[in-house]
Order: C-alpha cells, then sequence, then structure tokens
C-alpha cells in the first residue's frame, strides 16, 4: 500500500492544474490521505486587499472552494476537506516547494503544460523547476490516462544506478489502482541491433557501453525480488531511454509511468539532459518523478553491479 499521508496539489485555475486536482483527490481517497490545496500568486508584494476592502485571501479560497465542486462534483469540498493554502509575492515553484515542506508533503502533485523547445526555454517550467527541485516525489497528472486493469504501471529502473525506491512506489501504485505492473529498462546496445523505423528510432543515439539483453533480464529479475514483486511484466528496451520509454509507455497503453531523477542543475543538466524531464514532456500518460539518493555500486542489490560487456 502506498504509504502517503499528506499529498499537495498545486492549482492556478489552468486546465493542467485541474487535471491535477482531479488526480490528487482520487488518489488521496484511494489511500485515505489528507489532501492540501496551493494556489501561489507570484505578483511582487501583491495587496492583502483591494482597494475596497476585499480580502484576496479569503476571495481567492472562496474561488477554491468553487473550482473543487466544479471540476469533482457538487458538495465535492464539503466531502473532501482539503487544507487551503494562497501564497503570494513569491515564485511558483519557490512557494510550492516551500508549502510542501511546511505541510510534510509525502507527494506533490501537479499539471504541466508540455511546452516544447524554444517556447519552454523562454516560458520556462514550474513543473520543471519542481521537479528538479522536489525532495518527494512528484506525480505529474495527465487526464489521457489512468491506472487500472488495462492501463498498467510502468517503473523505469537504471540498471547503472540502480535504486528500489521508484520501483517499490510504482508497485504500490499498481496495487492500489488494480493495475498491472510492468518493469523496464533501457540498454545500451550497439547501432546495427536497434530495431524498428518508428518515429522515435530517429533521435536514437546508444552509448559505446553495452549490456546484454540475458544481463539486464537477470538484474531485472533481482530488482523485482528485492522489492518483492511478484508476476511483472519485464521490458528490456535497446536505445536511449527518453524516445523508447514513451514509446513503450504508447504501445502498453500504460495509466502511469513511474521515473526516477537526481535532480541535476546548471551545467550537468544542460550536458546530460534530464531523462525525467523529457519523459514528463513526451509521455501519454502520468508521470510519477521519484527523486533517488546518491548511491555507491556497494549499495545496489546483489546482482546488479558489474553489468557491462567489454
Amino acid at each position: 500500500m502506498l504509504s502517503l499521508r499528506t499529498l499537495l496539489c498545486a492549482f492556478d485555475d489552468s486546465e493542467p492544474s485541474a487535471q491535477a486536482l482531479v488526480a490528487a483527490a482520487d488518489l488521496a481517497e484511494r489511500v485515505h490521505a489528507t489532501l492540501h490545496i496551493v494556489q501561489v500568486d507570484p505578483l511582487f508584494h501583491a495587496p492583502k486587499s483591494h482597494a475596497d476592502g476585499t480580502n484576496l485571501n479569503a476571495l481567492y479560497r472562496s474561488r477554491m472552494q468553487v473550482a473543487v465542486d466544479r471540476l469533482l462534483g457538487e458538495g465535492a469540498f464539503d466531502v473532501l476537506a482539503p487544507v487551503l493554502h494562497v501564497l503570494q509575492s513569491e515564485a511558483p515553484a519557490d512557494g510550492i516547494l516551500r508549502c510542501a515542506a511546511e505541510v510534510g508533503a509525502d507527494l506533490v502533485v501537479l499539471g504541466t503544460h508540455r511546452r516544447r523547445g524554444l517556447e519552454r526555454l523562454l516560458a520556462g517550467s514550474v513543473a520543471a523547476e519542481v521537479l528538479r527541485r522536489s525532495s518527494v516525489p512528484v506525480l505529474v497528472a495527465s487526464a489521457r490516462t489512468v491506472p487500472g486493469p488495462e492501463a498498467p504501471v510502468v517503473a523505469a529502473v537504471d540498471l547503472e544506478d540502480p535504486s528500489l525506491r521508484a520501483l517499490e512506489l510504482g508497485r504500490d501504485a499498481a496495487a492500489v489502482f488494480g493495475a498491472p505492473f510492468h518493469l523496464a529498462t533501457v540498454r545500451a546496445a550497439a547501432p546495427d541491433t536497434l530495431v524498428g523505423t518508428g518515429p522515435h528510432r530517429k533521435r536514437l543515439t546508444p552509448s559505446p557501453a553495452k549490456v546484454s539483453r540475458e544481463a539486464a533480464h537477470a538484474a531485472l529479475d533481482t530488482l523485482a525480488e528485492a522489492a518483492a514483486v511478484v508476476g511483472a511484466e519485464t521490458h528490456v528496451l535497446p536505445g536511449v531511454p527518453v524516445p523508447d520509454l514513451v514509446h513503450l509507455a504508447e504501445r502498453t497503453r500504460a495509466g502511469l509511468l513511474v521515473v526516477g531523477t537526481h535532480g541535476r542543475h546548471g551545467w550537468d543538466r544542460l550536458r546530460l539532459g534530464s531523462v525525467a524531464e523529457g519523459v514528463v514532456t513526451e509521455a501519454p500518460c502520468s508521470v510519477l518523478v521519484v527523486p533517488l539518493a546518491v548511491r555507491s555500486a556497494a549499495m545496489a542489490p546483489e546482482g546488479i553491479v558489474a553489468l557491462h560487456e567489454d
């Protein structure tokens, strides 16, 4: 069972945040967690009231109550009894992260406009900033699919830096939603071993290091055993993570894709990119991003290290 006691949903009246609110409310009901909703007003030194004496905090809270009942049904606000937070005079990502820390959130739920290319560089992305800086898992919600018997939960595992945390959260999410659970990894492969002619293959740039398919499947089995996962379907994908994981999510009609991140910053992030951010931008389903602690090879489950072939 998912060990989530406190959920924080970021809301700003946009369509993506409406999707996040629906997802957060549904998950809070399923796991019996307290739901917090935060709205951040980034206006610098915003006044606490209008000139006519109207209290802005009260106004925001009233609008949030109306939004909850509109999105979830009349009376939903009273049933959910969410805790409301209105923050002013700070950047949205800063406010969301500060609120998450103050309420002790186990999970942050938000939406994203899925901006790409130059538009994303110019406009920035609150979701991307939260993903990079959050110390707790972040669920980026999508209205297109939800986990269920026909929509599996797919957890992506990096065999070079294996962690049970993302795998365990994916396993528990699958149980909560009654969905099949899949494990996937993307192995480095020589160019002539790549198969398929779909659009996702055009961007593949394999690493020089190679991992045999047999070793990768064995490593996934070892991880599954360590996380007490039984009966999971496994996928070993040759290529690079983002396009292959997105393609897998499309092919399996996944309801949730779970990925880990180390939250790279600055030049390291620009040089190496971010699998989590790329998957969030491209995935056809909701994405659960799990921050991973820095690990050494000695900390990996037995049987996972030394997978590279010479």
